[in-house]
């Protein structure tokens, strides 16, 4: 109670908003960030079991979040994923503003400026994990798999390894 009273008047002073607003948002706001890998996954699992059985709860996403993240941020992931509209981490995992670096690229595929925006969270801001999340049914995959078959020079190859490209195509 006594640190719900200390959160309540700290979010008072830092956001100018009133006693009762900042009780309210410290009581809906999820617990702190993890500080290590397996408590960020854990974290992100729990989110997750969320979005499989529509329970989500939708932390941290009001204005007071927003203002509160305005200085300054401490993601306790950082996520790639595929730029499909379907799989949105911060949806999937049930996450709040301020929770999750996230970068997005079709079919995941990693180029330098990907790999330097993935290293950004832990070296600036000790972000504990990193998750690259794939998906089923990838149409950027499935794209990219296609143009393959369309080139004799790609064909080859898609030949001699008919069992691994037919995966891509389920």
């Amino acid at each position: 109670m006594l640190l719900t009273g200390a959160a309540s008047l700290a979010a008072f002073c830092l956001t100018g908003r009133s006693l009762a607003e900042a009780i309210t948002y410290t009581r809906r706001t999820s617990p702190a960030p993890p500080a290590t890998s397996k408590g960020a996954y854990e974290r992100l699992m729990e989110g997750n079991k969320r979005w499989v059985t529509n329970t989500l709860q939708h932390p941290d996403r009001d204005p007071t979040r927003r203002e509160l993240l305005a200085t300054s941020q401490r993601p306790y992931g950082a996520v790639l994923s595929c730029i499909d509209s379907r799989v949105p981490p911060e949806l999937v995992f049930d996450t709040g503003l301020g929770d999750l670096f996230v970068m997005r690229s079709g079919g995941v595929t990693v180029a330098p400026v990907i790999t330097a925006s993935v290293a950004y969270g832990p070296m600036i801001s000790g972000t504990p994990l990193i998750i690259v999340l794939g998906h089923q049914r990838c149409g950027a995959i499935s794209a990219a798999y296609n143009a393959c078959v369309m080139t004799s020079r790609c064909r080859a190859v898609c030949t001699r390894s008919r069992r691994p490209c037919a995966r891509l195509t389920n």
